[in-house]
């Protein structure tokens, strides 16, 4: 277990702050890789940072950290105006029973919250989300303790959790962290919730909204049949905020800005949740038929007049040729099927993705894009999903080794399900290891507490993909992948 106690002391800020204000939290944790270590640092004093022993993710293009096997804590004096927090969580994970919850108090008055409702000690399993909805997690909540009218005397000293005391409560990745002294207006929490949802991709179920609050997506809204992932890149010198790369979570489309973004500018994006594989419709550009993918996404600018020109990669199995691939741009959803779209061709084609370069978008125009593919690069049904990732290169073997004297046994053979891997050497050495997917989020890791010849794991694969397993013992770093069916 890992434990962090810093003490922080910051002069308090006006409590009446104008909406296009941000305002600046008391505490302000994010993480960065620091050499070969992950680094969690107070961006307001970059002072206090702390080492993690934990595996570096990557979420949206940002550095996060591991923890499931770490919970973290921190100590702070004189934080809060009277007995009021807010506090905002982001954390990326795949656990249904993962929740932001935090265990926060004075001395041993703790109370665990969730979402602005008292839980009970007896009841951990409360969900504020919805059943299935995995990927980044947003999670503000308000503290008030001592309650209004009561007799109890606020010590000036708080504990914080992550999960609670002594159990990290799921796996997840941690992103970000900001704790306010009292408690945010709705207009500055809606603010933040969207600055941070851009950065990291994560869902909001509301309108995002720059700090000038305007409306950029609405996810119940005109946006709601393409708001089942959403990304987008901008800036915002407010927050501050500056995403120039950004993919909507186990998605096939990145979206890219090379050049400088202005301030309050952004290009958003979502899609409509089906699945990406190929519509047995075949339609015709001039006299060639094509299958389109049954996902489609929408996209809009709010770029002030200005045009911008992007990138959107995509991202193809190896076995498929990148030459055969277009993307259509349409300006009304259903305009794919009248033969009206823009026909764009690749400008680079690579063994796994297809890039389409110097795209450009009106402001306040909105876009919707389709894929689609040559009908004779597709007329094999086992090949008709762009994330079906099966192809020659799969290991036939359970073992394979790396360096000179260390082997991996898989058994089964890689395959959705329940499998067991062992890890052996000629020679004793601490042994660590982790398994990461493709977009490189971390899903296991173990690591041995004292010199071995063998690490054992039992482990799960839920879905189909491409995974990475990664060793590190006697001075070798190396990965091999799976491709699991």
């Amino acid at each position: 277990m890992l434990f962090i106690a810093i003490g922080i002391f910051v002069l308090a800020l006006p409590s009446d702050i104008i909406a296009q204000e941000f305002i600046l939290p008391k505490i302000w944790l994010a993480t960065r890789k620091n050499n070969d270590n992950v680094i969690i640092y107070d961006k307001l004093n970059q002072d206090k940072s702390t080492s993690l022993f934990g595996v570096e993710c990557i979420t949206n293009y940002h550095s996060t950290v591991y923890l499931a096997d770490t919970f973290l804590y921190f100590v702070y004096d004189s934080l809060r105006y009277d007995s009021t927090a807010t506090i905002i969580t982001v954390y990326e994970t795949d656990d249904d029973n993962t929740l932001g919850l935090w265990q926060i108090g004075t001395d041993k008055n703790r109370q665990l919250w969730l979402n602005s409702t008292r839980v009970s000690y007896k009841n951990y399993s409360v969900r504020y989300r919805g059943e299935n909805e995995k990927g980044v997690i947003i999670h503000t909540m308000y503290y008030e303790y001592p309650p209004k009218d009561s007799n109890i005397v606020y010590s000036g000293k708080d504990t914080l959790f992550i999960g609670k005391e002594g159990y990290n409560n799921g796996k997840k990745n941690f992103c970000e962290f900001l704790y306010f002294k009292g408690k945010l207006n709705k207009v500055q929490q809606h603010q933040i919730e969207s600055f941070l949802a851009i950065k990291y991709g994560a869902l909001l179920h509301n309108v995002y909204i720059n700090s000038n609050s305007d409306t950029l997506w609405s996810s119940k809204g005109e946006d709601s049949l393409y708001s089942f992932g959403v990304c987008g890149i901008g800036r915002d010198d407010v927050f501050p905020l500056l995403q120039k790369k950004s993919t909507i979570r186990n998605d096939i489309l990145t979206l890219e800005c090379s050049n400088d973004i202005d301030d309050s500018h952004y290009i958003i994006m979502g899609h409509d949740n089906n699945e990406p594989i190929f519509e047995d419709t075949l339609l015709f550009i001039d006299t060639i038929q094509i299958h389109p993918i049954a996902r489609q996404w929408k996209l809009r600018a709010h770029t002030k007049d200005r045009e911008y020109k992007t990138t959107l990669i995509l991202a193809i199995p190896p076995y498929f040729n990148g030459n055969k691939a277009k993307l259509l741009i349409n300006e009304h959803y259903n305009d794919i099927l009248t033969n009206n779209s823009r026909i764009i061709e690749p400008d680079t084609i690579m063994n796994t993705a297809v890039v389409f370069d110097n795209l450009i978008w009106q402001d306040g125009k909105e876009y919707y894009l389709t894929i689609v593919f040559e009908k004779d690069n597709v007329n094999n049904k086992s090949t008709k999903s762009l994330n079906n990732k099966n192809n020659n290169d799969a290991n036939s073997s359970n073992t394979a080794t790396i360096g000179d004297n260390i082997r991996i046994h898989i058994n089964p053979n890689p395959s959705i399900g329940k499998f067991e891997l062992t890890i052996e050497q000629d020679k004793e050495d601490f042994i660590a290891f982790h398994i990461s997917n493709a977009q490189g989020k971390v899903i296991e890791h173990k690591q041995s507490y004292r010199k071995e010849k063998t690490l054992s794991f039992s482990g799960y694969i839920y879905e189909a993909g491409v995974y990475f397993v990664t060793v590190q013992s006697n001075g070798i770093q190396k990965s091999i992948k799976l491709i699991v069916k």
